[in-house]
């Protein structure tokens, strides 16, 4: 099997696993939430605050090292302004 092959291979099985798919929601809402803490001049100190949370739960979580519950994910959409 070729490398092209073996990488659509690898892909396709990759696109049938729900965890893959949640790690794509996962990171897309991650880089939408700092753009927008970059459009409103919000640094991640300021959103550990406005959450009551400590600096280094968001660092965690813009480091992907704890998964989003909807209930957190509606907590930051209104910490950035958006729902």
């Amino acid at each position: 099997m070729k490398i092209g092959e073996r990488f659509k291979a690898i892909f396709e099985e990759y696109e049938r696993d729900p965890e893959f798919w949640a790690a794509d929601a996962s990171l897309g809402f991650t880089l939408a939430l700092q753009q927008r803490m970059k459009q409103i001049g919000m640094s991640k100190a300021d959103l550990a605050r406005s959450l009551d949370t400590s600096q280094a739960y968001v660092t965690k979580l813009f480091r992907g090292q704890t998964n989003y519950t909807v209930v957190t994910m509606v907590k930051l959409a209104h910490a950035v302004g958006c729902r």
